[in-house]
């Protein structure tokens, strides 16, 4: 990261050309804004570098999908039954690009399988058909 840019906890990097903001979720604790400079300082270089930014996003919320502090991906808490993982993700561009996956279980990134469904004529998928489409598509794990 240049010198000319600036951190902060909640994962914001602002310099010449593009900004990046983080937010690791409400209730997240000071502790974890480490993960989400990480991601924000990750992704910012991806952008300047000319990346995309759909796929960029994604980056983003996969690094702290992965984190496992964070109510996303690895960290996502049990439903009411004390057993299962149910997971949502959504990914949206200015440009009208969208995918969402909504109830997804046994998947280790939601949020790559709603980039997925953005390269589709879909916009949302649930259940066991966004597990199935995961599959397909060699996300599941």
């Amino acid at each position: 990261m240049s010198e000319s840019a600036e951190r902060t906890s909640l994962g914001f990097v602002a310099a010449p050309g593009p900004a990046v903001l983080v937010h690791g979720g409400v209730g997240s604790s000071e502790a974890s804004g480490d993960g989400c400079r990480v991601a924000a300082e990750v992704v910012h270089a991806y952008l300047k570098e000319g990346g995309d930014v759909l796929e960029a996003a994604t980056r983003a919320v996969a690094r702290l999908e992965d984190d496992g502090r964070y109510n996303a991906g690895s960290g996502s808490v049990f439903r009411m039954d004390g057993e299962t993982v149910e997971m949502d993700a959504a990914v949206m561009d200015s440009g009208g690009r969208m995918g969402c996956v909504a109830a997804i279980r046994d998947v280790k990134n939601p949020v790559r399988v709603a980039r997925e469904v953005a390269e589709t004529p879909h916009v949302m998928l649930a259940g066991p058909g966004a597990r199935e489409f995961a599959a397909r598509r060699g996300i599941a794990e």
